[in-house]
């Protein structure tokens, strides 16, 4: 951001800070992040002349998409782009072959970051080096006189004394008394225990007692680089794919929280649980299971959406209502009747609004005319 403003300065070009765009802590192999898109907005609202991008990769990662970016939605719109670290500017005659031969170089050197980058991580986990998000029932302790690139200071993993009981709360619950993942994450929710670092919201879920009773760093195995991120790029998302083998392995008994028993013991447990019992999605009926309300409706009293459930996944509740003793939401909700009730009146609003036909038609004659406009 600093290079591309600095370049704006020298050229004479102003730059208002709500047209300031980047993503960080987001791949530029994702074209759905937040930058991207706010680049993408002010394109079509006409809200820039210049663009001004540090390199081809944080804008595309492929080079055919990076070339056709700039050709359909650049050129042709009369605009113009600069990639300053490139040395790419729309301007210049020859800016196609320098795109093309840019666009192959940058995605290239993308990629061979990433495995410097994974090199120096995997030398950090072998050392005992905090290298990513700290796993629950650990924390990281200062390592005097070391810092990190980011100058903050070097830490190693170490037990944690607080939330380690958590763990083995959870896993003697499992072994000793036989609950259930549900069961286990009521208590945790009842009994407000410290969230898991990756819960997204603020109560514990079945996802997270899930991969907590499944981790295998609490019976002192720490494995780096288990799965690796491939790209989608039809699909435009990153999928995490199983190695075959994790890039490091090493068994760290000062780090261990459970006993092999317990642990292999949990496992057996879960592998053979009722709860493990389903089948495949039916997505066929659409009439008794309409897509239309998905993440529309939603729970006034605890702030969140409602989900599916129910005998043939026919109903919409809310999941926190159904575990708090005082139920807001008492009863769940039959998806097709919701549907037809809200259709109904938005219908009924629909015919009672008679200006709005003139409305539409207005907005959709302004839209076309900011189309055609050179």
């Amino acid at each position: 951001v600093r290079e591309c403003c600095r370049w704006a300065e020298e050229n004479g070009y102003d730059v208002p800070a709500d047209m300031v765009l980047s993503d960080r802590g987001k791949s530029g192999r994702i074209r759905r992040r937040p930058g991207r898109l706010a680049v993408q907005k002010a394109l079509e609202e006409d809200r820039f002349d210049v663009l001004v991008v540090f390199a081809t990769s944080r804008l595309e990662r492929n080079d055919y998409r990076i070339q056709q970016f700039v050709k359909e939605e650049i050129v042709e719109r009369d605009k113009r782009a600069v990639f300053v670290m490139s040395d790419v500017d729309t301007n210049d005659p020859d800016w196609e072959m320098k795109l093309k031969i840019r666009g192959i170089v940058d995605s290239q050197q993308a990629k061979s970051n990433s495995a410097h980058i994974r090199t120096a991580q995997a030398g950090l986990f072998l050392r005992g080096y905090v290298h990513g998000t700290v796993t629950y029932g650990y924390r990281g302790e200062d390592v005097g006189g070391r810092q990190t690139k980011a100058h903050r200071p070097r830490r190693k993993y170490a037990i944690d004394p607080r939330t380690s009981e958590w763990v083995r709360r959870a896993f003697r619950w499992c072994v000793h008394d036989r609950l259930s993942r549900a069961a286990i994450r009521r208590k945790l929710n009842e009994l407000k225990a410290p969230l898991s670092p990756r819960c997204a919201g603020n109560r514990w879920t079945d996802l997270a007692v899930k991969k907590l009773l499944g981790n295998p760093r609490y019976r002192g195995l720490w494995r780096y680089g288990q799965t690796e991120a491939v790209l989608l790029s039809g699909k435009d998302y990153i999928r995490q794919r199983v190695r075959k083998e994790p890039l490091e392995e090493a068994q760290v008994e000062h780090l261990r929280i459970i006993e092999d028993e317990t642990w292999f013991k949990t496992q057996e447990l879960m592998a053979n649980s009722k709860h493990n019992a389903g089948r495949k999605p039916v997505r066929g009926n659409r009439t008794r299971r309409p897509l239309l309300l998905n993440g529309i409706l939603h729970c006034g009293y605890h702030d969140r959406s409602l989900i599916v459930g129910g005998g043939n996944g026919e109903y919409a509740l809310c999941p926190r209502c159904k575990e708090d003793d005082e139920k807001q939401l008492y009863t769940m909700l039959n998806r097709r009747v919701a549907l037809e009730v809200i259709c109904r009146k938005i219908a009924e609003l629909l015919r009672a609004d008679e200006k709005l036909a003139g409305r539409i038609i207005e907005t959709c004659r302004a839209a076309a005319d900011a189309q055609q406009r050179p």
